[in-house]
Formats: structure tokens, C-alpha cells, sequence
């Protein structure tokens, strides 16, 4: 299997099969990572297709000096900026019979296997609404650190890479995330 950069190599040359390669590998990650950001399915696939993209027009420019994920969740994020920009986001209700993603999806699915309760899979539910809309308060800036620590497990060195900022400023930001979920929760 050929690696990340290797693959993005062939695709600065043009080889599709290679940036499809791409696309298949990270494509529900970088998704469920965009939707951590924005609590909406839609939203986090329209900034994914924007994504790779991105990704396709800028692939001459590739340098590979630095990881390919650092540089993909960089567009991504650039991406999902705009895509905020764009929309006016305000901070909106989420219902909490909106549809779950596909890991939430997951979890239920096993605690209903699990002969689970119905009020134990409520419960489940209503606690990972409370979490995503905590979440969606934090300030940009923090939630974005946040997502990239906790849910995409992304090392600090590399969350500096990808917003360009010193790996205190990203502990820092961490460290607020973590106050302000705390009063929150």
C-alpha cells in the first residue's frame, strides 16, 4: 500500500486513480472531523467535496515536507472557515431527533443490540446532544484545537503545523476548552 505522500506525489502529476486513492483513505474522517466543527451532516460534506477539491487544484504546489494529513486538514480547515464565512453561521438548535452520524449511528446500533433500554438509548443520545452543543459554544478558535486533540487524537506539534501557531498557544487553547466544557457539562 502506498503511502499518503507517495500517492499525493503521483497526484501532483495528474494520476486520478491516485487522488481517488486519496479521497477513499480520508474522506469519512475528514468528514466526521468537519461535522465536530459544525454539528451539520450537510455542511461537513459539502466542506469535505470542497476539501478534496482544493486538494486537486492545489496539487502541483505539494511539497512533501510536511505530513500529508497536516496539509489536508489544512484545506480542510481553511475550507470550513469559509464555508462559515459564507453561511452567517449563527448558533442554531439542534433537534434532538436530528439524524447522527455514522459512529453515533454505531453505538446506538450496539446498545440496541445489546438489549439496551429505550430510555438507556435516549439518555445516550440526549448526553451526546448536551456534549455536541457545548461543543458548538466554545469559541472557534478553541473548538477547532479541541476537535483536532480529542476526536482526530492529532499529537500538539502537529495541531501547531496545521494552524500555524506555537504549541503553547495550541496547550493554552486546550486548557480553555477543557474550563469552559467543564462549566458547561
Amino acid at each position: 500500500m502506498s503511502s499518503d505522500c507517495d500517492l499525493m506525489i503521483e497526484v501532483s502529476a495528474g494520476d486520478m486513480q491516485a487522488f481517488d486513492a486519496l479521497v477513499q483513505r480520508h474522506r469519512a474522517r475528514l468528514e466526521a472531523f468537519l461535522y465536530r466543527l459544525c454539528s451539520d451532516w450537510e455542511q461537513a460534506a459539502d466542506c469535505t467535496q470542497e476539501t478534496f477539491v482544493r486538494l486537486w487544484l492545489a496539487r502541483t504546489g505539494y511539497q512533501p515536507q510536511t505530513k500529508f494529513t497536516t496539509y489536508l486538514y489544512t484545506i480542510a480547515l481553511n475550507c470550513h472557515i469559509d464555508c462559515t464565512r459564507r453561511r452567517q453561521a449563527r448558533p442554531r438548535t439542534i433537534p434532538l431527533e436530528e439524524q447522527v452520524g455514522p459512529a453515533a449511528r454505531a453505538v446506538l446500533q450496539r446498545m440496541v443490540s445489546r438489549s439496551e433500554t429505550p430510555e438507556a438509548v435516549l439518555l445516550h443520545r440526549y448526553e451526546m446532544y448536551r456534549i455536541r452543543r457545548a461543543i458548538l459554544q466554545l469559541p472557534q478558535t478553541h473548538r477547532i484545537v479541541f476537535v483536532l486533540a480529542h476526536f482526530e487524537e492529532l499529537p500538539y506539534a502537529e495541531i501547531a503545523e496545521i494552524l500555524d501557531i506555537p504549541v503553547g498557544t495550541v496547550k493554552s487553547r486546550i486548557h480553555y476548552a477543557l474550563a469552559h466544557l467543564r462549566k458547561l457539562l
